[in-house]
C-alpha cells in the first residue's frame, strides 16, 4: 500500500493490527485504571482524556491526507481504541 503523496507505504505491524492508537490506549487505561481517584485527579483525567480524543481526530485526518485510500480501508478494518468492535 503506497501513500498518496509520499515514498512509505502503509505498515501495520505489532498492536497496530488489533488498534489503530496503541500508545492512545494505554494513556487511557493509565488515567483511569487509578485505584482511588480524588476529584481533582478525576478533573484532570476527564481533561485528557478530551485531548486524546481530539489528537486522535487530528492524526487520524492528517494520515488520511498521507496515505489516502490504504488508510482509509485501515480505518475501517481496525478500531481505534477497543478491540473487537
Amino acid at each position: 500500500m503506497k501513500p498518496a503523496g509520499g515514498d512509505e507505504p502503509l505498515r501495520i505491524v505489532g498492536p497496530y493490527r488489533f488498534v489503530r492508537h496503541p500508545l492512545m490506549v494505554g494513556a487511557l487505561v493509565f488515567l483511569w485504571g487509578q485505584p482511588t481517584m480524588p476529584p481533582e485527579l478525576l478533573l484532570l483525567n476527564a481533561g485528557l482524556t478530551v485531548y486524546v480524543l481530539v489528537a486522535i481526530r487530528l492524526e487520524e485526518r492528517d494520515l488520511v491526507r498521507r496515505y489516502g485510500a490504504a488508510y482509509e480501508d485501515y480505518r475501517r478494518r481496525v478500531p481505534a481504541l477497543i478491540p473487537g468492535l
